[in-house]
């Protein structure tokens, strides 16, 4: 078809000039940089003024859809402003016009065996095929313009992102059922000896939101941790059994022996990147909820009651507290919904710092 690769190159790289720009994107559809994708691989700077054959081999699937749409409007004669009239489209339509794009069909498509299993053996029926986005809009405006000259149109599965990658929310939504989660908080307590930082280590089973606190200790170190990862791990009754990821961060506390006793246990280490507590949120939710509702509002004499206090709060969080990310649901409830009218009941903890109200069952 004469003049047809000219015609393409003005359009996929849209400049005036046949030199690519290293940062515009990639001729081949690929949605990279040029840079990125093809640059000193293939001569595009050639290409553009080739036939359409030695083109089309380099082509992704997208450049073609796009290479397609933009010179069948080339074909029919139609500005590039004018094209979502359906109107102005009918008007242009010829013979010619409907020809000169089924051949560009063919040029763009020479291959058409995996399609031809889609069409079936026996179809007179003149077919359009569709792998672009599946937006609606987008949809729509493709169909509109290839209706015109076609019998049907087969949406195809669009070709994968080159360099996707998978959303950290879709992984854990993918491994709910095996994935926890840990964190340390820290809490001054006032001894005989002066003020002393405690750390708490605690851990959360990521689609209940359970939370075990492993330890309470001022002094931790690599054999701490070690007995940690033992007791976690426990056939009878570890926290962490059936468990096949565990989420933590760069703290130097995770050590590799601490980490391999987990490993050989089946617990694959997830580390987070440095300076990341958006990838752990939920633990970093529970830090804030028990240091605002409780720690922040007490002061502790003794690692006895900071231990205390905990076992109160860790109460209250799985049997009273509803939560909002499980539709504001309580995580152990000791009572059934009971929307009587007995006697409302409360149940203070830690002087009243929590409380709990329920109906008396009948």
């Amino acid at each position: 078809m004469p003049g047809f690769a000219a015609s393409i190159s003005g359009r996929i790289v849209e400049a005036k000039s046949m030199k690519i720009g290293r940062n515009q994107k990639c001729p081949c559809g690929a949605m990279l940089k040029y840079k990125q994708c093809c640059q000193g691989k293939v001569n595009w700077e050639y290409l553009l003024n080739a036939p359409i054959s030695e083109m089309v081999p380099h082509l992704k699937t997208r450049g073609r859809n796009r290479l397609f749409l933009c010179n069948a409007l080339a074909a029919l004669g139609l500005p590039k402003e004018k094209a979502n009239s359906l109107a102005e489209l009918k008007r242009r339509v010829t013979p010619d016009s409907v020809v000169a794009i089924h051949s560009m069909i063919l040029d763009l498509w020479p291959d058409r065996e995996d399609y031809q299993r889609s069409i079936g053996a026996d179809s007179d029926l003149t077919t359009a095929f569709y792998s672009g986005s599946y937006d609606p809009d987008t949809v729509f405006q493709a169909v509109k313009r290839l209706s015109l000259y076609c019998d049907r149109i087969l949406l195809i599965e669009p070709a994968p992102e080159r360099g996707s990658q998978t959303k950290w929310s879709d992984f854990l939504e993918q491994h709910w059922e095996v994935m926890a989660a840990t964190d340390l908080l820290t809490v001054e307590v006032w001894t005989l000896k002066g003020i002393v930082r405690y750390h708490v280590l605690f851990f959360m089973r990521l689609k209940t939101r359970e939370v075990h606190v492993a330890g309470v200790s001022a002094s931790c170190d690599g054999l701490w941790m070690e007995q940690i990862a033992r007791n976690l791990t426990d056939a009878m009754d570890g926290f962490l059994v059936g468990f096949e990821y565990l989420i933590h961060d760069r703290d130097p506390l995770f050590t590799a022996d601490f980490l391999e006793i987990l490993n050989d246990a089946g617990v694959n280490s997830v580390r987070l990147p440095r300076r990341s507590p958006n990838l752990n949120a939920f633990c970093e939710r529970f830090v804030r909820s028990i240091k605002h509702e409780c720690l922040d509002k007490m002061i502790f004499f003794s690692e006895a009651s900071l231990r205390f206090a905990i076992a109160e709060y860790l109460e209250h969080y799985h049997s009273e507290r509803n939560h909002q990310g499980l539709e504001s649901q309580i995580i152990r409830p000791e009572f059934e919904e009971n929307s009587g009218t007995e006697e409302i009941t409360s149940r203070r903890r830690l002087g009243g710092m929590l409380n709990y109200y329920y109906r008396h069952a009948a």
